[in-house]
């Protein structure tokens, strides 16, 4: 039985933790960027108004566009974005910082849960090692306002510590366990449908297996769907209440059921680019042959979790992350088995693995080049942002800049904001040629929406 005890922690946890720190350290270096402005704008206004951050009703901008989160009911989220700015205020490092040791927790949430279930180091081992060989996870270290980064690890923190509890029959380990689920369903909207649906799912496939406790099961799962409900209701008059036509038209735009077969081929492109077809496809038929609860609770993980997002019109593959959880767990677990216990005839699954390995070796390669490549980029963004910083403290008073996007309008209008810098007046130009260049913001990104939602950054397309 798995017992959560210093013993626990092996070697390859620690190999695992120093990897990551590795990676991370590569990232430090990142400015902020356009879209990054309006959450920075939010943070200010909760560190001036704490107790806002708890309101369902929000506050309306005046002339200032829409921001999306402003509707969504996460205070959580408020919180780690007000945390950030009082401390940083216009300094990405602790951002950074913050974001990428949330990553490494959650890197270390999905071995510790591949491991209680499995029991295999080596499963768990690989599933993190897919995990971050898929370039897509690495967006939602740098994008600000992506609230992945702060649900999906205490998320998987939840689940770890709800899992152990049920199998040691542990009461404390429950209230650990239902305390990370209240923070995490307080911090995304979809974690109240994704959550509990897991815990359940969980428990039906090993209710038998590990004699797990009914009675604190249904403890748990009552608290969880009481929390969920409540807070999409908490949502639900959260978004009512915003009244601007923007916010009005907002949701009606983008979720509906011809959003679903669009999006099937959108993540489809996304996971055939950045994932490892092959591997998945050879996982998943050696995966029939021994049918095993593992697998397919860690395949039902991945669904669930992009299942979510289909209504949803998005093209971005910032919500593939959520998928790629549970995709690394399935081809961690199913390869390990294969490798560590294949016997006679089975060794042709071991042998279909290689092979499988052998010709994803280019996919693996590119891989790493394609995240490499983001913080090459980064670095360089880094010393670009820095540079707009400085020409924003040194405009005169009461200066005229001008832009080539309305958008960007916005994004520059958030960023003055929290400069105090309101006296300065932003226009509108169709040539950058027509005005002083000292005087012109270009617009820092461009938004294409073809094969698939990509943000292309003034230097190159870093974020996937």
């Amino acid at each position: 039985m798995y017992k959560l005890n210093i013993h626990n922690f092996d070697y390859l946890r620690l190999c695992i933790i120093l990897l990551n720190l590795f990676i991370l350290l590569q990232a430090l270096p990142v400015h902020f960027f356009a879209e990054n402005a309006e959450y920075l704008y939010l943070a200010r206004y909760y560190s001036q108004h704490p107790l806002k951050i708890f309101f369902v009703v929000p506050f309306v901008l005046e002339n200032r566009g829409y921001i999306h989160h402003l509707f969504f009911y996460r205070p959580m989220e408020r919180i780690f974005f007000t945390f950030n700015y009082i401390i940083g205020k216009l300094n990405p490092l602790p951002y950074n910082i913050t974001q990428g040791l949330l990553f490494l927790i959650l890197v270390v949430s999905i071995y510790n849960i591949v491991h209680l279930i499995s029991n295999n180091r080596l499963s768990a081992v690989l599933s993190v090692t897919f995990f971050l060989l898929i370039p897509t996870n690495y967006k939602i270290i740098h994008w600000l306002g992506n609230s992945d980064i702060l649900s999906s690890p205490l998320m998987w923190i939840s689940l770890f510590f709800l899992f152990i509890a049920l199998k040691n029959n542990n009461s404390k380990l429950l209230f650990i366990g239902l305390f990370f689920t209240l923070l995490a369903l307080l911090t995304k909207t979809s974690t109240a449908i994704v959550l509990p649906i897991n815990f359940f799912l969980f428990y039906i496939f090993y209710k038998r297996e590990y004699r797990l406790n009914k009675k604190m099961f249904y403890i748990g799962l009552v608290y969880i769907l009481c929390l969920a409900i409540l807070h999409l209701i908490l949502h639900g008059i959260a978004y009512k209440n915003v009244k601007t036509y923007h916010y009005s038209i907002h949701l009606l735009y983008r979720i509906g059921f011809n959003n679903i077969f669009k999006n099937i081929v959108v993540y489809y492109k996304i996971f055939y680019n950045n994932c490892f077809p092959l591997l998945f496809l050879i996982a998943f038929i050696l995966a029939l042959f021994r049918r095993k609860k593992d697998y397919f609770l860690f395949l039902s993980w991945a669904f669930i979790a992009i299942i979510v997002y289909l209504p949803i019109y998005n093209y971005s593959s910032k919500y593939f992350n959520g998928m790629t959880v549970g995709l690394s767990m399935f081809l961690g677990a199913v390869l390990a088995d294969y490798i560590i216990k294949s016997k006679g005839c089975k060794w042709i699954g071991v042998i279909f693995i290689c092979l499988g390995l052998i010709f994803s070796i280019p996919r693996i390669k590119n891989n790493i080049k394609m995240i490499r490549h983001t913080y090459e980029l980064a670095n360089k963004s880094y010393l670009l942002q820095k540079e707009n910083f400085k020409r924003f403290q040194y405009l005169p008073k009461d200066a005229i800049i001008y832009v080539d996007d309305d958008i960007v309008r916005y994004y520059y209008l958030w960023y003055l904001a929290l400069m105090d810098r309101e006296d300065v007046k932003i226009e509108v130009v169709s040539s950058k040629d027509t005005v002083k260049p000292e005087f012109f913001f270009e617009g820092e990104t461009k938004i294409i929406q073809e094969p698939f939602f990509m943000i292309i950054d003034k230097l190159g397309d870093w974020r996937f």
